[in-house]
């Protein structure tokens, strides 16, 4: 499934691209050691504001349970830098949903929602003035709700602060 992606995404790096890029399109190359796959599309508004959507998909086994799941963002970001766009330090807060769904050993399923709020601090730089690199870290603080699919499951809720880095290759058009 992850190879027709990268192969469009080969293509996107190979003719895509200027200097005054007004959007981004970046993928997260970490997920391949997780098995998670995320892109994200920026979108400058001016010359220090963008808004950027993101989406993820899930998918893993730990300990003989298979998870899977999906999750879609967004956040404005703020450049912080006076460089030429899309480059510089921003600061970025956003919004977050997560659904993640398992079957335990019994064989019951089991459908968690995770909504959230986040803050990171980043940097992109553009190199050659096409593709971008991004390094950031963050917090968000989420909401996990298990929803109920059988009458003797237990909904289980819960919230907490979770860190997170990030790293993003992307192409600039």
């Amino acid at each position: 499934m992850k190879t027709p992606f990268y192969i469009i995404w080969f293509f996107v790096l190979l003719f895509a691209g200027n200097l005054s890029a007004q959007n981004v399109l970046k993928v997260n190359p970490a997920g391949l050691l997780l098995n998670t796959g995320s892109a994200s599309f920026e979108r400058f508004i001016n010359d220090n504001w963008s808004a950027q959507a993101d989406a993820m998909l899930h998918s893993a086994e730990v300990e003989g349970l298979q998870f899977s799941g999906f999750g879609v963002g967004l956040s404005l970001r703020y450049y912080l830098s006076e460089r030429v766009r899309p480059g510089g330090l921003f600061v970025a807060p956003g919004a977050i949903f997560h659904f993640l769904s398992f079957e335990d050993i019994q064989r019951i399923d089991h459908d968690y929602s995770l909504p959230g709020l986040w803050l990171q601090l980043g940097h992109q730089w553009v190199l050659g003035g096409v593709l971008t690199l991004e390094l950031g870290v963050g917090g968000q603080y989420g909401f996990l709700s298990e929803i109920p699919n059988s009458p003797s499951t237990d909904a289980y809720f819960g919230d907490g602060f979770f860190p997170f880095g990030n790293i993003g290759l992307g192409v600039t058009f």
